[in-house]
């Protein structure tokens, strides 16, 4: 069943009945998640189509652990999908949009390593030991067909057991050139990321993208995670493009007014990782950040030395002066092309519209004849 001829000989509605139980098996995510008919249809189809590569892993793997994997096989699979759902997936071995090689690449590796992870499991404890064999050997896999490592991603949370147990094999020493790009998740903000950040301080060299995304609710290591993935941005030579999204939610008194709730939301403080990047001031070319509370911070100030800065965005952060902080950013960078605020909390502003309105609300209430100041 590991040979490639026998997956080529695949009925089509044998692979469709996986594709079924894999959109079966996610359906609550898929309603959970995104609502309506047509977002439903495609989340499931994406998916099933993630869901495909474990069903291909576990007929290329079900016998043997040599190493054999070939891409080739994962595309025949593919192959056996109708027409139809390649043409919602915008694949097709004959389109040169989005060829096979492209879809396969673009399909998460932490989802790979996931589902083989969890197979090996399934198979008995004479099977755990194969784990790294197999992780070296996708990864091999890859490199050996020219596919970039874009989506390898560094994940540590405790319902995830692949990277915590398994990170270590990504970064051997043949695997560690390659990596370029590291998104870091801590979803529960209850994982130490301080081996993790040190063995990529010392082993790659070559790191252009950073993400983090930390979420903690009043656990211990959410700031030692801060301090220690700071370690790794000031040894990042390299570094182009850096996103960061820290949410530290505080202990809040149910008493407490609805504008302090909001704020405690807001708490990561960005001078350190402001301060930062300085290091980086000409090899810096994206900068995003989330959930963070910019006051008394001299934005313009701290960001001035980041010279060839193209892309800023600002997520769900407080105290940012959207109307004002455009035309300041642009007089400031040559290079800057393009700032995004997105959803951009100014308490501020909220503070003097819901003080207005309480006016407003008062005269309404006691003169008929101030109607025209809610035009």
């Amino acid at each position: 069943m590991s040979s490639i001829k026998s997956i080529e000989n695949l009925p089509n509605e044998l692979v469709e009945s996986i594709v079924d139980y894999a959109v079966e098996c996610d359906r609550f995510s898929c309603e959970y998640h995104i609502q309506g008919p047509r977002k439903r249809q495609l989340m499931q189809i994406a998916f099933s189509c993630k869901k495909l590569c474990r069903a291909a892993l576990k007929i290329l793997w079900r016998n043997k652990f040599d190493g054999d994997f070939n891409l080739a096989s994962l595309k025949l699979l593919l192959g056996c999908l109708s027409t139809e759902t390649k043409q919602l997936l915008s694949i097709d071995d004959s389109t040169p949009a989005m060829p096979y090689d492209t879809f396969i690449n673009s399909i998460s590796l932490e989802k790979l390593f996931r589902y083989v992870d969890e197979w090996l499991e399934k198979q008995g404890n004479s099977q755990l030991e194969k784990r790294k064999e197999v992780a070296r050997e996708l990864l091999r896999l890859f490199k050996s067909n020219e596919e970039p490592l874009e989506k390898l991603r560094c994940v540590g949370f405790h319902e995830n057991r692949v990277w915590v147990t398994n990170y270590q094999v990504i970064l051997e020493p043949e695997f560690n050139q390659w990596i370029e790009n590291i998104h870091i998740l801590d979803i529960r903000g209850t994982f130490d990321f301080t081996d993790l950040v040190d063995t990529l301080v010392s082993m790659c060299t070559n790191i252009s993208s950073v993400t983090f995304s930390f979420y903690c609710f009043g656990t211990t290591p959410f700031v030692k995670n801060i301090t220690t993935a700071l370690k790794l941005i000031e040894a990042q030579q390299a570094l182009r493009v850096l996103s960061w999204s820290g949410i530290q939610g505080m202990q809040r008194n149910r008493e407490d007014s609805a504008e302090e709730n909001e704020r405690a939301i807001y708490g990561n403080d960005p001078t350190e990782i402001l301060a930062n990047l300085v290091r980086h001031r000409f090899t810096l070319r994206e900068l995003r950040l989330a959930h963070m509370d910019f006051t008394n911070i001299d934005l313009l100030g701290e960001l001035a030395l980041c010279q060839n800065l193209q892309l800023l965005t600002f997520e769900y952060c407080s105290n940012i002066r959207a109307r004002a902080i455009e035309p300041m950013m642009n007089e400031a960078y040559a290079s800057l092309e393009k700032i995004e605020i997105i959803n951009c909390v100014d308490f501020q502003a909220m503070e003097d519209f819901a003080r207005d309105r309480g006016v407003l609300q008062n005269n309404r209430d006691s003169s008929d004849d101030n109607s025209d100041m809610w035009s």
